[in-house]
């Protein structure tokens, strides 16, 4: 066996060798450090988009009309190009209105969009008059459904 104690290159093939490990190990810490910013950005990014889509949907739905909907009905929002004016669709009509983009537009074909795919559906869930106006308690949904 070779001693690598009295020899030059062993010492420097040593040193050499320790040199890589640590510098392997300070690349997998940085790797790794890395990856968790990236992970805590989009959960960051996931929860901002959703609480900006909740906020817009809560204002457009207070200032919409929706004494035409009952209880228990589920609607659609649709913001019609032209006028700038929100509509309000029910039932398997309205499904078409369901899927929107970070922005709030809708997405006619989803399966050839690119981007992150949200829906948005609300749902009348009491309505009560017994104090004259009419007050209804309308929830809302706004989900993840597709990351590109």
């Amino acid at each position: 066996m070779y001693n690598f104690s009295n020899s030059k290159k062993g010492e420097t093939l040593v040193s050499l060798v320790v040199g890589v490990v640590i510098l392997a190990i300070a690349m997998g810490g940085v790797t790794l450090i890395l990856l968790q910013n990236r992970t805590i950005e989009d959960d960051y990014d996931k929860s901002n988009t959703i609480s900006l889509l909740q906020s817009s949907a809560e204002n457009i739905v207070r200032k919409t009309d929706t004494s035409i909907l009952s209880e228990k009905d589920i609607f659609f929002l649709y913001k019609d190009p032209a006028s700038q004016t929100f509509q309000v669709f029910t039932g398997s009509s309205g499904e078409q209105y369901k899927y929107i983009d970070k922005n709030g537009e809708l997405i006619t074909n989803t399966g050839s969009y690119a981007g992150t795919i949200y829906t948005r559906v609300f749902s009348v869930e009491r309505g009560d008059s017994s104090f004259g106006k009419p007050r209804q308690v309308i929830k809302g949904a706004i989900k993840e459904l597709i990351k590109k």
